[in-house]
């Protein structure tokens, strides 16, 4: 799933199911943490972040562990990975495999007679498990977090975390994505993930196309279904129609416009909720930052620009006192629980 889903629809099935409170200390309310935590599982990288200071924001890069501005350090979690290093097994067995690819219940997924014991399946007995223990944690980082992986038993349905050749969709020879490496559904690229899209996975050769709007639908109706049964709020067959609108759109939207059906949808979830939405995904760590300005010293040079040739960048960049308080780090810190966790149940695979 894309942001249209971990974020727009979640935020929507959130609320309605009665996460609407607001969250003492924030601005936010329940249902807004949820939302945040469960996109953020896919921005949560090791990626450039635009961090403000005074009237202009700054590239910061990520940073493996991160000075506080006391004493000691911060190891904070990647939960996806967007580089080279994503070819490395541990970034696959620690970000991949907990947060995109749970493993299922395997035995009833077969490719040449041979089944896999990390191939992810929808509404899989581990997803319940960890959804459930989430919500009844009441930790609403830790809830969002589970709904991202939850919701991508349905995207990345019968693929694996891993490069193997069990995620081999498309011989080479027959389409250029294929020369990815088979890692999840890469060589599918993003269209798993994309609501409106309908394809074919051709390692199983007996199947139908594959339509997401189905796959969408039925991941929105068992989660707003958990989340209702927590608050005991309206049945899904009250919101039914409303989301199948948001979900399928209609003849007006053209499917192969991504920015027309994106734009759409998000226009149908905030008129269904009553109000405004954006998503910032540099917002919680932009909360904790600190840093000081200096100038760049010229390329292969020790000597200062010239004057009105200044460009400032970061240096000494650390977390801010309190920061133990902040959005940011209660999502790590439910991101580590939420990792833990999926190792554990996968611990005898």
């Amino acid at each position: 799933m894309e942001k249209d889903f971990h974020f727009y629809i979640i935020y929507a099935l959130a609320k309605v199911s009665g996460f609407d409170r607001k969250v003492k200390g924030t601005e936010d309310n329940e249902a807004q943490i949820i939302a945040y935590a469960s996109q953020y599982v896919d921005d949560n990288c090791e990626r450039s972040y635009l961090v403000p200071k005074g009237s202009e924001s700054y590239q910061i890069r990520w940073q493996d562990r991160f000075d506080k501005s006391g004493a000691g350090y911060f190891n904070p979690l990647i939960t996806q990975s967007v580089n080279i290093k994503s070819l490395n097994q541990k970034i696959q067995s620690y970000a991949f495999m907990p947060f995109h690819f749970l493993p299922g219940d395997y035995e009833n997924v077969k490719i040449n007679g041979m089944s896999n014991p990390y191939c992810t399946t929808k509404n899989s007995a581990n997803a319940n498990k960890l959804t459930d223990d989430a919500l009844k944690s009441g930790d609403l980082y830790r809830i969002g977090a589970a709904l991202h992986t939850y919701a991508d038993t349905w995207a990345h349905e019968r693929f694996t975390a891993f490069n193997e050749q069990w995620n081999k969709v498309i011989e080479w020879y027959k389409d250029f994505k294929a020369l990815a490496p088979n890692i999840g559904h890469a060589d599918a690229w993003h269209t798993p993930d994309q609501i409106c899209k309908t394809w074919r996975d051709h390692r199983f050769k007996n199947e139908g196309l594959i339509i997401n709007k189905e796959r969408a639908l039925e991941a929105a109706e068992n989660i707003y279904t958990k989340l209702a049964k927590k608050k005991k709020e309206t049945p899904w067959s009250e919101i039914k129609k409303p989301v199948e609108k948001i979900i399928y759109l209609d003849s007006s939207v053209n499917d192969a416009d991504e920015k027309m059906v994106y734009d759409e949808r998000r226009r149908r979830i905030e008129k269904f909720v009553g109000e405004a939405l954006d998503y910032d995904k540099d917002k919680w760590i932009s909360e904790v930052l600190d840093f000081e300005l200096e100038a760049a010293k010229k390329p292969h040079s020790n000597e200062p620009p010239m004057l009105g040739e200044e460009e400032l960048i970061p240096v000494n960049i650390r977390l801010k006192e309190g920061f133990e308080s902040s959005h940011w780090h209660k999502f790590q810190v439910a991101a580590k629980i939420h990792q833990s966790e999926v190792l554990r149940l996968a611990a005898a695979l």
